[in-house]
């Protein structure tokens, strides 16, 4: 009887539950930002046609109170940034980054004021044929931290290895025909962070992926998972951080 009541009330709490949930992602508006981006080139007409921003490679929001700072990462003028209201997007005050796009950051501390952002484009494509092997806003240049909450940028940041474990002293020299589209840091030790970089060989035409991650916040910087004609696009991990996922043409799980 006692399990029979149990399994009704636990029905009740389920359907309660969805319930609730059902309610979530039916209404919707927009937030903006509706202004154009500025581009270094006057006689550039690619955004001729554009609403808005065009597009945004990632939105971070820095914590969970009604005052913080929402981040958007774009492929053009770096980063737009708002309240909870979104009210007002701005373009923050930010020196130091050598690219104009943002393809992702994520904060060290609670405040939001240590960043690390990862530069470029995050959906560049890179077509060895095409102009963004000379596009300078679409190539990676590296990852920069800021310790103001992105008023000032320092980098490119740490050391790079090889597979051979030697130091790759040119790894993000320019054109480095690079996009690293995604940062993950474990919420249970912002020292380890983990990114996925997708690199085109002009010779061969094809991508090479590496997963990287580093153990003492972004000094050094080791390769754990590399693979050939492959296109990484993001990495997640459960919520103990003790499994990671690769998503590429499939995906890949650490052990």
């Amino acid at each position: 009887m006692r399990n029979i009541l149990g399994n009704k009330i636990i029905l009740i709490l389920l359907s309660l539950h969805c319930f609730s949930f059902q309610a979530i992602g039916q209404h919707w508006q927009s937030l903006g930002p509706l202004t154009l981006p500025q581009l270094n080139d006057s006689t550039d007409r690619s955004l001729q046609q554009a609403n808005g921003i065009g597009r945004i490679g990632a939105i971070r929001f820095l914590d969970k109170t009604k005052t913080s700072r929402v981040l958007l990462c774009t492929p053009y003028n770096y980063i737009r940034e708002s309240d909870r209201s979104f009210s007002q997007w701005r373009i923050p005050a930010q020196s130091g980054l050598p690219a104009i796009g943002i393809a992702d950051l994520v904060a060290l501390d609670k405040k939001g004021r240590k960043l690390i952002a990862v530069t470029g484009d995050a959906d560049c494509g890179l077509d060895p044929n095409g102009p963004a092997m000379n596009s300078e806003s679409c190539q990676s240049r590296g990852v920069f931290s800021t310790v103001d909450g992105g008023k000032k940028w320092k980098g490119p940041m740490g050391r790079w290895y090889k597979n051979d474990g030697s130091v790759d002293t040119s790894f993000w020299n320019y054109p480095t025909l690079k996009v690293a589209r995604r940062l993950l840091v474990d919420p249970c030790s912002k020292s380890r962070i983990f990114i996925v970089v997708f690199t085109c060989d002009p010779k061969t035409h094809q991508f090479v992926s590496t997963a990287y991650r580093s153990l003492n916040s972004g000094k050094d910087w080791y390769p754990v998972l590399h693979i050939p004609d492959e296109i990484f696009k993001e990495i997640g991990t459960t919520a103990g951080g003790r499994t990671l996922y690769v998503a590429g043409k499939t995906v890949y799980q650490s052990h």
